[in-house]
């Protein structure tokens, strides 16, 4: 036999082999294969009510510890090597709910009803409460857990922001019983949200606190050109582990933070075993007579690490016009690090009632938020500083993505809903031009009206002060459609009281850099109080309680003005503004200035050149395609100016130097309240006419607004100097000495203290010039937020004069006041 044909021959026999090699594999195997055979069963879990997905459901199987949770959006999956015949879905504030092996597919909707039934707070005596050794592990952990102890990290994120009206009742009532509107109104509701807002983000974060978030696409429903972004990340803390969680601006104690333990209440709910891990499941809210701002919700705490595996949030004291609720999804990686999956925001606002048939229907607005995170990893710190003050930025490319680009990114895919308000929103976006509207409302916001490419400035409309009484006039300018690298405007008005016209104009040249660089050129003809002290560069919104005290004044000097000023950013933090002027200043009362080398002066020439610097370390801002918006800092904010009177420039008549510091500085302490400080400094030459000198900042009259920074009891014009120092404290406890159902005011204490010095009073006639060496002070309460009605809320308030410096009549001694504050 060759060797080919013995190949062959042995081939042909192993063929035939071949049937009972498998059945000699099946039997030997049999039993191992039975052993690894998998039941699986999933589903989502959604409220009976409305459908809406409920997170973190527990969901235990056969009677066992054994189970698994539904993720943020509800959904869940599990998988045994033994049969699967009962699973019991349990969840707080709703019905626990069993089904049987019958009622078991391998893909399964579960409905949740809601039950009415309220926790109740049990006496657990000291080492009885099983939740407070898991709590106690979290909090001890929490320094290692906390992503951001990391040295760093990046990932990316997707952000989807649905707002849709919401009307549970009008969903569930008869056809019939509903007119034509409501029964439109309900179609509309089935078929399309309001609006969808869509973001893709590129984190990089580098300790303690460096960190840059990169919008690389953004998306807003019926917008070509979106003027804002809308961003979840700013809405919520990313880590549960500080002690001040945050949640739509407001800051709240969290149930893990530091000495939580005596001010939470926790309940041990439910225990779940996966794999080697156990889940503990505990409610937690504020005890009953703890008085402070706390949340209330359910911990999902994981004994591997003792990191928290998911969380819910929500305030526990409610607001009936306006609900927010979070959860956070966390997952470990293959480094053992727990990042955040997924986070999800809630946004309720109660709008109107609307009667669907006989029953009046709350009508609310819902903008449903959910962030999915992905790539997460650990960076090395980088070679190139890629930090910078700018922490969030639309890069311009963003607003230009097209649909394919999005159904790459998008970690969820749209549904048909979404898909219609695209389609309708877009389509009326173009019909109605609603970019055009949208921009108009980002003028009015920084107090101006477009109209076409020119801007009416609200401020130069109207005003009112003592001096000049009702203030009318007409403010222009160009804005960003005429010319974004030109700018010029002018405004003309007139005083009804002091019957004198006032006009200005300026011109501003931005420079194409990202140092916020320009040069600028202003006159004015106008007024300016007597003494102010006006940083170059700072502006206060109208809004701003800073300038309430500005309807006192009454003391006024004719402004006579040319300046030209450049103003760039020279460190990451720092801002300069340099200017050089040439004014006269004709008081606008009766002085007289008597100083030997310019006889009996009565109008007064300066030719000044000044610095001014602001210094704001770790403050961040969010750059758009249309401009910058500060985030804040939570650091003291400096500002500094020195002014250089220059006698031999023309218009110039002194020789002098004046100087002043700004630093204000608040900071939030938990379980105690909101402290806001403010220094004041000032020294000139002590040559100066009174327009030069330093007027405190008084804000007396029989009845006044409060204002920061200013002296309440203090009557206007009281005291001048060349040198001065002054102090301002205020504490806000927020609703932490006393809450009742919708009236929760707001206490507040404050002292402000003033010391000050004039070399000269001699060479000053027609006023007073009184000084406060041996320190003037005044203390008050004020109580915020009696009636508040929505957009702002009003308060009332008290301040006693006390010290060298307290008036001879008592009642003198005192002032009072309203507090108006914008929530804006």
């Amino acid at each position: 036999m060759n060797f080919l044909g013995f190949h062959i021959h042995n081939f042909k026999s192993f063929i035939k082999l071949i049937p009972l090699f498998l059945m000699a594999g099946f039997i030997l195997n049999l039993s191992k294969v039975h052993a690894q055979v998998l039941y699986t069963i999933s589903g989502k879990v959604v409220d009976a009510r409305n459908g809406s997905p409920l997170a973190f459901v527990n969901i235990q199987v056969n009677d066992k510890m054994i189970g698994t949770v539904s993720d943020i959006d509800g959904n869940f999956h599990f998988s045994s090597s033994q049969p699967i015949d009962k699973l019991q879905f349990s969840y707080i504030g709703y019905e626990t709910l069993v089904l049987e092996r019958s009622s078991l597919k391998q893909k399964i909707t579960v409905k949740l009803r809601k039950t009415e039934i309220e926790l109740k707070e049990v006496t657990i005596y000291p080492g009885q409460n099983p939740a407070l050794r898991i709590i106690r592990n979290a909090i001890n952990n929490r320094k290692r857990n906390n992503i951001e102890n990391l040295p760093g990290f990046s990932y990316n994120a997707y952000e989807k922001t649905v707002f849709s009206i919401k009307a549970d009742s009008l969903l569930l009532a008869d056809t019939n019983s509903l007119d034509t509107n409501l029964r439109r109104l309900r179609e509309f509701i089935n078929r399309q949200h309001l609006l969808v807002i869509e973001n893709y983000i590129d984190r990089q974060f580098q300790s303690p606190n460096k960190n840059i978030e990169k919008v690389v696409a953004t998306k807003v429903s019926g917008l070509k050109d979106p003027i804002f972004v809308f961003l979840l990340s700013q809405l919520q803390s990313s880590t549960f582990y500080e002690d001040v969680f945050s949640i739509g601006g407001q800051n709240f104690i969290n149930p893990l933070a530091e000495n939580s333990i005596e001010k939470y209440f926790y309940q041990l709910e439910d225990t779940i075993i996966s794999g080697h891990d156990t889940t503990y499941i505990i409610f937690y809210r504020p005890w009953k007579g703890k008085n402070f701002d706390g949340l209330k919700g359910v911990l999902h705490i994981n004994s591997n690490g003792w990191a928290v595996s998911s969380v819910t949030a929500e305030p526990y004291q409610k607001d009936e016009n306006f609900e927010i609720k979070v959860q956070q999804l966390y997952e470990q990686d293959s480094n053992g690090i727990w990042f955040p999956r997924q986070l999800n925001i809630d946004l309720i606002m109660n709008i109107v009632q609307i009667n669907a048939g006989n029953q009046p229907t709350p009508f609310r607005i819902i903008a449903s938020g959910k962030t999915y995170i992905e790539n997460f990893k650990l960076i090395d710190i980088p070679t190139k500083d890629i930090f910078s003050h700018i922490e969030i930025d639309v890069i311009p490319e963003a607003i230009h993505r097209d649909e394919d680009y999005w159904q790459r990114i998008r970690a969820v895919p749209i549904d048909e809903r979404e898909k219609e308000t695209y389609r309708v929103i877009d389509s009326l976006g173009a019909a109605h031009n609603l970019d055009r509207f949208t921009y108009t409302l980002d003028a009015f916001m920084k107090g101006k009206i477009a109209i076409k490419k020119v801007n009416l400035d609200l401020e130069k409309l109207m005003r009112y002060n003592g001096h000049e009484g009702f203030y009318a006039g007409l403010g222009l300018e160009t804005n960003d459609l005429f010319s974004r690298r030109w700018q010029t405007g002018a405004y003309w008005g007139y005083g009804l009281k002091d019957k004198t016209a006032k006009w200005g104009a300026f011109l501003q040249l931005n420079l194409p850099n990202t140092h916020d660089s320009y040069f600028r050129y202003d006159y004015q003809f106008d007024k300016q109080e007597s003494g102010v002290i006006e940083f170059t560069g700072r502006n206060f919104s109208g809004f701003d309680p800073y300038t309430y005290r500005n309807f006192q004044i009454n003391r006024m000097d004719a402004l006579n003005e040319h300046q030209l000023s450049f103003s760039t950013r020279i460190f990451e933090y720092t801002n300069v503004w340099l200017a050089l002027s040439i004014a006269e200043f004709n008081p606008a009362y009766d002085y007289r200035f008597i100083y030997h080398e310019f006889g009996n002066n009565e109008i007064f020439n300066f030719s000044e050149l000044s610095a001014s610097f602001r210094w704001a370390y770790g403050e961040k801002f969010i750059r758009t395609t249309k401009g910058k918006v500060s985030l804040g800092t939570k650091f003291p904010v400096v500002w500094f100016q020195f002014n250089k009177g220059l006698d031999f420039l023309p218009g110039g008549d002194f020789d002098y130097f004046r100087t002043f510091l700004d630093v204000t500085y608040s900071f939030y302490t938990p379980f105690i309240g909101k402290t806001s400080l403010r220094l004041n400094a000032g020294m000139a030459s002590s040559n100066l006419p009174s327009s030069k000198l330093f007027n405190a900042r008084a804000n007396h009259a029989d009845f006044t607004l409060f204002s920061p920074g200013s002296f309440t009891t203090m009557r206007m014009n009281e005291f001048y100097s060349d040198r001065f120092i002054a102090f301002f404290a205020q504490h806000n406890f927020g609703h932490l000495l006393f809450r009742s159902g919708k009236f929760q005011p707001e206490l507040e204490l404050f002292s402000s203290v003033l010391f000050s010095n004039l070399r000269h009073p001699e060479y000053h006639e027609g006023i007073s010039m009184k000084t406060a060496e041996e320190g003037y002070f005044e203390s008050g309460l004020l109580i915020h937020r009696l009636i508040d009605f929505g957009f702002y809320n009003l308060g009332i308030g008290t301040a006693w004069r006390y010290g060298t410096y307290s008036l001879p009549r008592l009642s003198d001694n005192l002032a009072l006041m309203l507090s108006l504050n914008f929530n804006i």
